[in-house]
């Protein structure tokens, strides 16, 4: 039996397709990622491949490690010897192979978001420029991700202007840091890769190490990712790239998806197969998906199918206001008596999702939005963090600013510049340089991280951190910070990580850790079995949902009436409406407000979305707001008004709350009642302990 032959036709014709390049565009649902795995393993076992030439690149670890899952299944070990990554893992074992022909060596630092805006708020400080640390941030990142770098910013760009004066000073500053402490910021991992593919020596090794390149989402690469797929795939031209220019939703973060439309101008002989044959959704689903994606002129032309069954018609639902819109949701939520990890709520803007969480929580909904700050973004687990990352690059002033501030030692900032200057001076570490202070809270620092870097190749990574946790009393520093519970857990959770990572590697070392915490994504993993799910349509993007919640179907919203004025724009908005749909499995809920406060400003006599009149009207049905329903923004003032019968109020809410009892709060969501006195209900929410007045308890709580 061939191992094709679980294929459709086309997923077989497109994994039959080994030599030279190949295009195929996977619609959503279509089984790509079952066709690449099996392609893969076509290759190893019937084509006889030699799987260490193999080298598949993704953007997510989630499907990184699903892919390798899955072809480890159909292949066995084999799939051990393939490398299967993000971009960035990718571009990052080249760099510690190769990165001395850039300026690196193999033990540097990768630098988040974080780490970042630190360093160039002091760069900007020491400059005394007016403009704020962040804007300079955010033009640095997006000139990177656009391929800028010093040198060609200074040739191409007219100095004589203040603001580019100004930019191209910070820039420069700024890279020349990252240089000398021998680290790198995210974006500059894509940049260095190119950069060594720019040494013909280095680029011929890696491309004769592989000679077949699999590019996973390829709608979604910016130019820096396009340049490095040609440059690995020039030699031997047997590249294949996945993708579906319906789903290119990342402009914003640089994605051309000119890449897509042109690879047939790229690779003149290059096939190209259509994968239209969707397993997800209903009929109408797809079929109302297809219709909106239809207006779009930036496509390659295919249309969904399915085989799958009719189902439900999808719903649009007016409401008078947010809060009508989530009650509309919650009803549906309980009316079906399903799990609640069948339901997610997507919205267009993060500011959305407050109004749903509330009237969720008030409704006893299990609830979680996504999208919040990564367990690695966390202050306790970057602090500890930090004590790694100079035990592995003892140049590196950012994570030695942090550690050695972090408990607080009574070194300041004096000091901490004084350290950094000897060591730039005399061209050693910090860690050398410490041991020349002779105060003593340095000394004893200086002690504690030397006994640390001594024993870091020795033992087991946890237990380094083991020593850290200990030895800096960082749990007891803990305890007098805010939310002390949830800290404490989150240090005990990143040693857990640590030695969850070591069961997988029991060799692992402190370098392939902290590469792992700094590429690790918030979205990879969502598979809570009993919670509502929120997210915004761009986090939802590669997942599925048997019932999914559009909310703020609206004008002004969705998409905004900035992008109305853009053909490009408005065809990327089309996109992401077309992706929310098709993540919905079984049912779709479409809802927009006629009355919606945002960005400050109350809009009243809103209408439903542009797109709403891309769709084919056969596919959707209508709900109108309930008449005379009570809008819970009211009903909050009403709850205000004055208790007519105080001493009858308070005897009630005796009779009827009692210590230890569960209870819903209009606004705070679920809560325990740990008090009760003669005045008010002491109430432990999510959101912290409040007190509730008896008077109104019957009010607000049930």
């Amino acid at each position: 039996m061939n191992i094709l032959d679980n294929l459709n036709d086309m997923q077989r014709k497109a994994s039959e397709k080994i030599d030279g390049p190949s295009l195929i565009l996977a619609g959503a649902g279509s089984g790509k990622t079952r066709t690449v795995t099996y392609k893969i393993a076509h290759m190893v076992k019937e084509c006889n491949i030699d799987p260490e030439s193999i080298l598949a690149l993704t953007f997510t670890n989630k499907a990184a490690n699903e892919m390798k899952e899955r072809i480890h299944d159909l292949i066995g070990e084999d799939a051990n010897k393939m490398i299967i990554s993000t971009f960035h893992s990718f571009s990052v074992r080249m760099l510690r192979i190769y990165g001395k022909s850039i300026g690196f060596t193999s033990n540097f630092n990768i630098y988040d978001a974080d780490d970042s805006k630190s360093l160039i708020k002091k760069i900007v400080k020491n400059l005394n420029y007016a403009q704020t640390p962040s804007s300079f941030y955010t033009r640095i990142s997006k000139s990177k991700e656009n391929g800028v770098t010093v040198k060609n910013f200074e040739n191409e760009i007219d100095l004589k202007i203040k603001d580019n004066r100004e930019f191209y000073e910070v820039l420069k500053q700024y890279q020349e840091t990252l240089i000398k402490n021998n680290c790198m910021d995210f974006t500059d991992i894509l940049l260095n890769c190119k950069a060594l593919l720019d040494d013909n020596t280095v680029l011929e090794k890696i491309q004769n190490k592989f000679k077949y390149i699999l590019v996973d989402e390829y709608q979604d690469t910016n130019n820096i990712q396009y340049q490095i797929v040609t440059k690995l795939a020039k030699k031997y031209k047997n590249l294949c790239v996945v993708g579906d220019e319906d789903q290119s939703i990342y402009a914003f973060r640089g994605a051309d998806i000119n890449n897509i439309l042109n690879f047939k101008k790229d690779y003149p002989n290059a096939l190209i197969v259509k994968l239209e044959q969707n397993y997800r959704s209903t009929s109408n689903i797809l079929n109302l998906a297809n219709s909106v994606i239809s207006k779009n002129t930036s496509s390659l032309g295919k249309a969904l199918w399915t085989k799958n069954d009719t189902g439900k018609l999808p719903n649009l639902y007016e409401a008078t206001d947010p809060y009508d819109e989530a009650r509309h949701i919650c009803e549906i939520i309980k009316e079906s008596k399903e799990k609640y990890g069948n339901f997610t709520i997507l919205y267009r803007m993060n500011a959305q999702s407050r109004v749903l969480e509330q009237e969720l929580n008030r409704n006893g909904i299990n609830c979680k939005v996504y999208g919040g700050l990564s367990f690695y973004q966390r202050k306790e687990v970057k602090d500890l963090l930090s004590y790694l990352m100079f035990l592995n690059n003892p140049e590196d002033v950012v994570s030695f600013e942090r550690c050695i501030s972090n408990p607080k030692r009574k070194i300041g900032s004096k000091t901490q510049e004084k350290i950094i200057s000897f060591a730039r001076d005399n061209g050693i570490s910090l860690l050398d340089a410490m041991q020349y202070d002779n105060t003593s809270k340095v000394k004893d620092f200086y002690n504690l991280m030397s006994d640390l870097y001594d024993k870091k190749d020795n033992i087991m990574l946890s237990g380094l951190m083991q020593e850290i946790i200990e030895k800096t009393h960082y749990l007891e520093y803990v305890a007098t910070l805010d939310n002390p519970d949830e800290k404490r857990a989150n240090v005990y959770e990143l040693l857990n990580s640590i030695k969850e990572a070591q069961k997988v590697d029991e060799n692992l070392t402190l370098d392939e850790y902290l590469t792992f915490t700094s590429l690790s994504s918030t979205t990879d993993s969502i598979n809570e079995d009993n919670i509502v799910k929120l997210m915004t349509i761009h986090s939802s993007k590669g997942l599925e949902f048997n019932t999914v919640f559009l909310a703020g179907f609206e004008s002004n919203l969705f998409p905004t009436n900035s992008n109305l004025n853009d053909i490009s724009s408005l065809e990327e908005e089309r996109r992401l409406c077309y992706v929310a749909i098709t993540r919905a499995k079984k049912e779709l809920y479409l809802s927009y407000c006629k009355n919606r406060t945002f960005n400050g400003l109350t809009e009243n006599f809103k209408s439903v979305s542009h797109f709403y009149y891309d769709m084919d009207k056969k596919y959707i049905e209508h709900v109108n707001a309930k008449k005379n329903t009570e809008n819970v923004s009211e009903h909050i003032i009403e709850n205000f008004n004055p208790v007519r019968n105080k001493k009858q109020t308070v005897e009630t809410a005796f009779s009827t709350f009692k210590v230890g009892q569960t209870v819903n709060h209009l606004a705070y969501g679920r809560g325990t009642i740990k008090k009760i006195d003669d005045k008010s209900l002491t109430i432990d929410f999510i959101i912290g302990e409040k007190k509730i007045s008896l008077l109104l308890a019957d009010r607000f709580l049930k």
